[in-house]
């Protein structure tokens, strides 16, 4: 029988001396008996600064989601790292994204995972992800080739990055995300996080008991570009973005005339100006509560895919913080579980 307690872990570019790599977590079956099975992509959050594709780095690895593909499924997950936020940008995630995808269909697909006898089926993938995640997911829906049969976002990032939230800066504590204080932004420390030259694709994440960064300063820039309202500067690489749209953005403004706004370098990583009627269907999960990615984004995706036309399916968990589903056990009768099963049966239905 093959194991399902640790993944098989793989390199599936490299871009200079870099190695970005993937996970591959694969049901129990009999290892002799070949097979072809479904995969759940999965892509970590961290804000785009920090994270890594689990568990042993992220507080925040989805053990839910594991569970639910790889033991009730019996399905494949793939958990991948990317190049996260400065120096890189988004478009550098989009070409590694693109080539996750690329590197199940052309080596997953016919080389068994080491110790098994399955390979990945290219034709029956889905793609996710929680938190900026969620995002990652939003452009592997848009642009990944084998097209993705279903998307998750797990309160994810993407909906809709022209909200005050990312456009507005923060001199309120009480808008922080987690309720963190306010940071002096005047701080030549402060501001020297900004100044890296080292690409990395993985970081711890999460805080220790005294809610301190395990990321250190990469986990601290989140919350410091939301809190100065600069963050799609850093996402796009186009400096003095949002600035710009702070100063041009009316409240008439309709969708059209948000897009000509847009330089045409930072268009390609905006997923509300992207979404079309051939979007893969798509199921949303975002607390009621959440300071970190505000329940709005879900409620943008869900209303532009059903205005299209794409099979939309979303559950808002009353209350619920960002992160809400860390607790969740797959144990029929714990009530996170048994709220988010639909989650597993979607799945298991669109990869069949």
């Amino acid at each position: 029988m093959t194991s399902t307690s640790t993944p098989s872990t793989f390199t599936y570019k490299t871009v200079g001396d870099l190695d970005i790599e993937l996970d591959v977590w694969i049901p129990e079956l009999d290892s002799a008996t070949p097979a072809h099975l479904p995969a759940l992509v999965w892509f970590h959050g961290g804000g785009g600064f920090c994270g890594d594709k689990g568990p042993d780095k992220s507080q925040w690895f989805e053990q839910w989601i594991k569970d639910i593909t790889v033991k009730k499924n019996q399905h494949c997950l793939i958990s991948a790292n990317y190049r996260l936020l400065i120096p890189t940008t988004a478009h550098h995630m989009i070409e590694d994204i693109k080539d996750v995808f690329t590197f199940i269909s052309q080596k997953l697909s016919h080389t068994p995972i080491p110790g098994s006898s399955i390979t990945i089926d290219p034709t029956k993938l889905a793609v996710g992800g929680d938190s900026f995640g969620g995002y990652c997911a939003r452009l592997a829906g848009i642009y990944a080739e084998p097209k993705p049969k279903a998307v998750v976002s797990m309160f994810g990032m993407g909906g809709d990055f022209l909200s005050p939230f990312y456009l507005t800066s923060i001199t309120d504590p009480a808008k922080m995300p987690f309720g963190l204080p306010l940071r002096d932004l005047s701080d030549p420390k402060l501001l020297a996080y900004y100044d890296r030259t080292v690409v990395e694709t993985s970081t711890l994440a999460g805080q220790d008991e005294q809610m301190r960064p395990l990321g250190g300063e990469r986990q601290e820039l989140y919350t410091i570009t939301l809190q100065k309202g600069d963050y799609l500067d850093w996402l796009t690489g186009v400096k003095g973005l949002a600035e710009t749209l702070k100063q041009n953005q009316g409240a008439e403004s309709d969708e059209a005339t948000k897009w000509l706004e847009f330089p045409s370098a930072a268009r390609e990583v905006i997923p509300q100006f992207l979404l079309t009627p051939s979007f893969p269907p798509t199921f949303l999960l975002h607390g009621t509560a959440d300071s970190a990615v505000l329940i709005a984004e879900s409620m943008t995706t869900e209303r532009q895919l059903k205005d299209l036309g794409v099979e939309t399916q979303f559950i808002a968990h009353e209350g619920g913080e960002h992160g809400f589903d860390a607790e969740c056990k797959v144990v029929d009768g714990d009530p996170l579980y048994e709220e988010l099963k639909p989650v597993e049966y979607w799945l298991k239905a669109k990869l069949a």
